[in-house]
C-alpha cells in the first residue's frame, strides 16, 4: 500500500534487548490480532513493559502486514494525536484539522494488511472515537493499543499485562529474577554467586516484579550487589533512577512514571488511592470510610471512584462477595506515602482516631483489622497531639482486636514513645500492666525473648493481690507462649494451666479458649496428641456457645496441625480448608497466610513437592505483604527444607538465602540459628563443605539454651568433622522426648541427614552421581571422554532408577543426533551395555524383556564436588 505522496511511514522501533517472560502474553496478544478488523489494547500500569511487547507483536506479525508505529506520549489532544498518527503513516498535514483527518481516513482506507500501533494512548482518551471510525472505515485495519486505561470503545478486546513472576519453578530463576540477571549482565553487573542469586529473588519480589523497577535496578548491579540493594530500597525512588540516555523521559526513574500515572487521576481516585495506602495493600472499600472526604462516604460515590481507580491501573478492585477490596502494589502504595505532606498525613490519622476513639466496638472489624503500620508510624510521630490514657487505650484496643495486623517494630516502636510519656504521665495501675503485657508481646514476635520475659515480670509485678484475674491470666498465657519459643516446655505447661485455672475462675469463655489453645499445644509438642485434641476441641465448644462469631480461624489450623502430626491426613486436610475458608471469612490475613503453610506440609506430608511449594511460596508472599518478615522468613525456609528433602540443594540455598536475608532484618531473632542450620545442610548435601561449616559456625553463636536447634547444630558440626563413616554421629530418634518438640519437622531434619551423610560417606557399593562425574560401585570412576558410549549410558540409566528404558531412549542418550535403523541400534546398545557391565556394573544392570534397569545397587546423586577436606 503506497501513500498519495510517497511519503514513507513512521519504521517499527527494533529493541536491542529481549523480551523476557513475556512469551505466553505474546502469543496471547497475537492470537487476538489474527482476525482482521482486531482492535487489542495492552492495558496496565506505568513500566510493566506494555510497549516493549507491543513492538514484539508487531515484529513477528511484520512478515504478513505492514506494521506503522505511532508514539502518541507528546500528544496532549485529539487534534495532536490525530495530527501524529497521520504524520507516521506519511500523510501530510493539511491545513485544517478536518482536512488532515479526512486525508488520514483515506489513507487507511486504501488497503487490508495493515497493522496500526498506537503507543501511549492514555494520554489522549477522547481520540479513541477517531480509532473506531478509522476501522469502520477499513474494515480489516488492524490496530494494537497501549494504554494505562481503556479506549472503551465497541470491539476492543483488553490484554491485561501484569508484572513478571516472582516464583522460581523447578529450581529455573522467576522471570522477574531473570530478567534483573539478563540486564545486569548487559551492563556488566553479571551475578554468578547462588547466594546472591537468592538476594535476587528477594530484590525482585520487593519491587513488585515490575520490569521498570527491575531494570532500573540492574543498572546498579555493576557497583552495587542485589544483596546491598535490599536495604536500599526503603528509599526506592531515589535508588532507582536510570541512567539511559535514549530512554523516554517517562522511563528515566520510577519516580517519573509514577507522577504522570498520578497526574492522570481524577480527585476522588487519589482520595480513594490515598486512604488505601495508609491502610495497605489489600484494604475493603468499606473500611476506608473514615479516611475519605464526606462526598465520598456514599456507598455509591465510592463505586464510581474505585472504578475510575481500576481503569487506571494503579490499583485493582478485586471482586469479593460482600465488599469489593482495593488492591495495589507495594509500590504504589510507598509512592503515594511518600507524596503526602506532614501536615495531610496528620489530619487524616486525627480523623481515624478520633472515631476510634468515639465508638471502636462499633466500627467494622476491618478497619481494625487492615495493615496500619502508617497509622501506627504517624500516632507516634504526632503523640504531642494525642499522648494522653486514651491513646494507650487505642493501642490496647489494637492489640486486642488486630493483634497481627500491625508490623513487630512499628508497635515497639509505639509502646517505647508511649512508656516515654508515661514516666511524665503515670498510668493507671492494670493500664500499666496491659502496656507491659502488649509491649512483651511484641517484642516476643521480634524475637526478643529476654527482653519479653523482662516485660511480662513487670506486669505482674505491679498488679496487686486483687487485679482482675483475667488480666492475671492473660500475662500468664503470655508467660506460656514465652516459654514455648524458649522450649522449657515444663515451665509452658505450668504457665499454660495457671492460665486456665484464672480463665475459669473469671468465667472468661474467650480466655478461657485461648488458654486452652496453649494447653493444647503444651500437650501436642509432648506428643500428647489425644490431650491436645481434647483441649482443642473443649476451646472450640466455648467459642461456639459464647461468641461464635469470634471463632479464631488460628485454633482451626492448630488442631489441624495436631491432626497431621497424628498422622491422620485427610483429617488435617478438612479442618485445614475450615480453618481457611474462616480466615477469608473473617480478613484474618495472617492466619490463612498461616493455615496455607499448614496446607503446604500437607501437601509435603503426601509427596506433592510441587503442591507444598506453591503453598509455602503463597504463604511467604503474604506474610510480606503484611509486614511479618519473621512469619515470611520462617516459611521460606519450610520451603528450603522441603527442597532440601528432595535433594535439591542449588534451589534449597537460594531460598535458604532469601530467607537469612529477611531473618537478618530482625537481630536477635531465634530463627536465625534454624535458618543457618537449613544453610549449612544445603552447603554441606552440594558438596560446599566450606560453604555449610561457615554457616553452621554463625548458626552456633546464634543458637540459645539446650534444646534440640542445640542438639543439631552439634551433631552436624561432628558429621562435618568426620574422617570416617564411624565417626559419623547416629541420626536423631523420632521418638525421643527431645527430638518430639520438632514434630514433623524431625522426619525431614533425619532424611536430609542422611543425604549430607551419603554426600560425605557414600556407600562403596554405591553408583554416584557428582554433575557428569559418575563414580562406578568400588571405587573406579568412569571416564567420560575415554568411555565417552559408556558414560551417557550409565548416566541415562542412573538417572531413571528403577525405570525400563527401551533401545530407542539409550540410543538417544548414548549417540545424541545420530541415525541408524532398528537392528543397527539393538546391536549398538548390546555392546555398549556388554563393555559397561565389564567396567564394574556387572550383573546391576538386567533386562526385564521391556528395556534395561539398573537394580541392586543404590544410585546417589550428589550436587558438584567443592571444597572437601
Amino acid at each position: 500500500m503506497t501513500p498519495p505522496d510517497n511519503v514513507p511511514p513512521t519504521p517499527l522501533p527494533r529493541p536491542r534487548d529481549a523480551l523476557v517472560g513475556r512469551a505466553e502474553l505474546e502469543l496471547t496478544t497475537l492470537e487476538a490480532l489474527a482476525p482482521p478488523g482486531a482492535l487489542v489494547t495492552l492495558l496496565g500500569p506505568g513500566g510493566v513493559g506494555k510497549t516493549r511487547l507491543a513492538l514484539a507483536c508487531a515484529a513477528a506479525l511484520e512478515v504478513h502486514l505492514e506494521v506503522v508505529f505511532c508514539d502518541l506520549s507528546a500528544a496532549r489532544s485529539r487534534v495532536e494525536a490525530v495530527g501524529i498518527t497521520a504524520r507516521s503513516l506519511g500523510v501530510p498535514c493539511a491545513d485544517g484539522a478536518q482536512s488532515t483527518e479526512a486525508a488520514l481516513a483515506a489513507r487507511l482506507g486504501l488497503g487490508a494488511d495493515t497493522l496500526l500501533v498506537l503507543d501511549n494512548f492514555e494520554s489522549v482518551l477522547d481520540a479513541a472515537g477517531d480509532v473506531r471510525r478509522w476501522m469502520d472505515r477499513a474494515p480489516e485495519l488492524r490496530v494494537l493499543a497501549t494504554s494505562c486505561t481503556p479506549l472503551d470503545v465497541g470491539g476492543e478486546h483488553c490484554v491485561i499485562v501484569a508484572p513478571l513472576g516472582t516464583d522460581a519453578v523447578d529450581g529455573a530463576p522467576s522471570a522477574a529474577a531473570t530478567l534483573f540477571l539478563t540486564r545486569a549482565a548487559e551492563r556488566g553487573g553479571a551475578v554468578t554467586d547462588a547466594h546472591e542469586r537468592g538476594a535476587v529473588e528477594a530484590l525482585v519480589r520487593a519491587l513488585d516484579g515490575l520490569p521498570l523497577a527491575i531494570e532500573l535496578a540492574a543498572a546498579r548491579a555493576a557497583t552495587l550487589s542485589p544483596s546491598a540493594m535490599l536495604p536500599l530500597l526503603r528509599d526506592r525512588f531515589g535508588l532507582l533512577v536510570g541512567s539511559r540516555r535514549d530512554a523516554p523521559a517517562r522511563h528515566r526513574s520510577l519516580r517519573a512514571t509514577l507522577d504522570a500515572a498520578w497526574e492522570r487521576l481524577d480527585p476522588d481516585a487519589r482520595a480513594l488511592l490515598t486512604a488505601s495506602a495508609l491502610l495497605g495493600t489489600c484494604v475493603d472499600v468499606d473500611a476506608l470510610t473514615p479516611l475519605l472526604p464526606p462526598h465520598l462516604q456514599a456507598p455509591i460515590a465510592r463505586i464510581n471512584a474505585l472504578q475510575s481507580l481500576h481503569d487506571s491501573s494503579l490499583a485493582r478492585a478485586v471482586r469479593c462477595p460482600e465488599v469489593p477490596r482495593v488492591e495495589l502494589l507495594d509500590t504504589v502504595r510507598l509512592y503515594v506515602l511518600d507524596r503526602l505532606d506532614a501536615d495531610t498525613r496528620r489530619d487524616l490519622l486525627a480523623r481515624w482516631v478520633a472515631l476510634l476513639l468515639e465508638g471502636r466496638d462499633a466500627l467494622a472489624p476491618a478497619i481494625l483489622a487492615c495493615h496500619l503500620p502508617p497509622l501506627v508510624d504517624q500516632l507516634v510521630r504526632t503523640a504531642d497531639r494525642v499522648h494522653d490514657v486514651a491513646v494507650i487505650e487505642v493501642a490496647l484496643a489494637l492489640d486486642r482486636r488486630a493483634r497481627h495486623a500491625l508490623h513487630p517494630s512499628a508497635r515497639l516502636a509505639l509502646w517505647d514513645a508511649l512508656a516515654a510519656r508515661s514516666e511524665s504521665h503515670p498510668l493507671p495501675v492494670e493500664t500499666a500492666a496491659r502496656m507491659h503485657l502488649a509491649r512483651g508481646a511484641d517484642l516476643r514476635w521480634a524475637g526478643d525473648f529476654q527482653r519479653a520475659r523482662d516485660e511480662i515480670r513487670r506486669g505482674e509485678a505491679a498488679l496487686p493481690d486483687d487485679a482482675p484475674l483475667a488480666l492475671q491470666g492473660a500475662l500468664a498465657a503470655e508467660r506460656a507462649r514465652l516459654a514455648f519459643n524458649g522450649w522449657h516446655l515444663d515451665d509452658a505447661r505450668e504457665a499454660a494451666l495457671r492460665a486456665v485455672t484464672l480463665a475459669r475462675a473469671a468465667g472468661d469463655p474467650a480466655a478461657l479458649a485461648t488458654a486452652l489453645d496453649l494447653r493444647a499445644w503444651a500437650h501436642f509438642l509432648a506428643a500428647e496428641h489425644a490431650d491436645a485434641l481434647a483441649c482443642y476441641d473443649e476451646a472450640a465448644r466455648l467459642w461456639t456457645a459464647h461468641l461464635p462469631q469470634d471463632l479464631p480461624p488460628a485454633l482451626v489450623a492448630n488442631r489441624a496441625l495436631c491432626l497431621l502430626d497424628c498422622g491422620d491426613v485427610d483429617g488435617a486436610e478438612v479442618a485445614i480448608d475450615d480453618a481457611l475458608a474462616l480466615a477469608r471469612a473473617r480478613g484474618d490475613r495472617l492466619t490463612e497466610a498461616t493455615a496455607q503453610a499448614f496446607l503446604g506440609a500437607i501437601r509435603r506430608r503426601r509427596g506433592d513437592t510441587a503442591g507444598a511449594l506453591r503453598c509455602f511460596d503463597d504463604a511467604a508472599d503474604r506474610c510480606a505483604r503484611l509486614g511479618h518478615l519473621v512469619w515470611q522468613c520462617v516459611l521460606t525456609m519450610e520451603a528450603g527444607l522441603t527442597l532440601l528433602n528432595e535433594g535439591r540443594w542449588a534451589e534449597a540455598t537460594a531460598r535458604l538465602e532469601g530467607a537469612r536475608l529477611q531473618i537478618d532484618e530482625v537481630p536477635g531473632h531465634a530463627c536465625a540459628a534454624m535458618v543457618r542450620v537449613c544453610l549449612a545442610l544445603a552447603f554441606a548435601g552440594d558438596g560446599d563443605l566450606a560453604g555449610a561449616r561457615g554457616s553452621l559456625a554463625d548458626a552456633s553463636r546464634l543458637a540459645r539454651g539446650d534444646g534440640p536447634m542445640r542438639v543439631l547444630v552439634d551433631m552436624l558440626a561432628t558429621l562435618l568433622a568426620a574422617h570416617t563413616p564411624d565417626e559419623v554421629p547416629p541420626l536423631p530418634d523420632p521418638d525421643a522426648p527431645l527430638w518430639r518438640r520438632l514434630g514433623d519437622h524431625v522426619v525431614l531434619v533425619r532424611r536430609v541427614l542422611e543425604r549430607v551423610r551419603q554426600s560425605c560417606f557414600p556407600p562403596a557399593d554405591a553408583i554416584v552421581l557428582r554433575g557428569d562425574e559418575v563414580r562406578l560401585p568400588g571405587g573406579q570412576t568412569l571416564d567420560a571422554v575415554r568411555h565417552r558410549t559408556s558414560h551417557r549410558l550409565l548416566l541415562a540409566l542412573a538417572r531413571a532408577p528403577g525405570a525400563a528404558l527401551k533401545v530407542d531412549a539409550l540410543f538417544a542418550a548414548g549417540w545424541p543426533g545420530q541415525n541408524a535403523c532398528a537392528d543397527a541400534r539393538t546391536n549398538r546398545v548390546r555392546v555398549a551395555l556388554t563393555a559397561l557391565r565389564k567396567l564394574g556394573v556387572g550383573d546391576a544392570l538386567r533386562f526385564d524383556g521391556v528395556g534395561y534397569r539398573l537394580e541392586g545397587v543404590p544410585v546417589v546423586t550428589l550436587g558438584a564436588a567443592r571444597n572437601r577436606v
